[in-house]
């Protein structure tokens, strides 16, 4: 199957939706197929993207031999700001895969500790090691766009908080519509 990033293919139980953690190191058919139906076929990537990060229509989740694992450079990709060109992604992409492959250690904490996915007081530190990456006017357009996508989730957080709120209120109905629904059929009520 053909990913994104041409350059490599890395595969992790632990690093961005966390698959081992979620479901299990060996899980089983039925909770495999419903996290990757219900969150990571499509729908890992919509909250991201309405944050300001890249939009990625595709799955994150593999499995090999009953091993669920989230394929990496793609969940790189989407933690990127979206203003991000395609060459420069992939050079970041290229830097970040290295990046854990010499501390694997991470794999885990890729969102903290190997991608910058927003700006911090450490991000200024942090793109030092990007210098030799990118060119000056690459490196100015990731600073900024990682200061205006972290200064639109923060002045955009009430709207933020109540979306999800309702989203949640939207689910809890849903789910009791549904349960409803089956307590009538099994009681035979209508």
């Amino acid at each position: 199957k053909s990913f994104f990033f041409k350059k490599s293919f890395t595969l992790s139980d632990m690093c961005f939706w966390n698959p081992a953690e979620i479901i299990g190191d060996r899980s089983e058919n039925l909770s495999f197929s419903m996290y990757k139906y219900l969150l990571l076929d499509e729908e890992w990537n919509k909250g991201l993207e309405l944050l300001g990060y890249k939009k990625v229509k595709k799955t994150i989740l593999l499995r090999f031999g009953n091993k669920a694992y989230t394929e990496v450079e793609t969940a790189f990709l989407a933690l990127i700001p979206k203003e991000i060109n395609k060459k420069t992604c992939n050079k970041l992409i290229s830097f970040y895969i290295q990046k854990l492959r010499l501390k694997p250690e991470l794999h885990d904490k890729i969102e903290f500790d190997i991608l910058n996915t927003c700006y911090s007081p450490q991000t200024e530190h942090k793109l030092l090691e990007l210098t030799n990456i990118l060119h000056h006017k690459e490196l100015k357009i990731y600073k900024n766009s990682l200061i205006n996508l972290t200064k639109n989730i923060l002045d955009s957080f009430e709207k933020i908080k109540t979306e999800d709120q309702n989203s949640f209120l939207s689910l809890k109905r849903n789910r009791q519509t549904l349960k409803n629904k089956i307590k009538n059929s099994s009681t035979g009520k209508k």
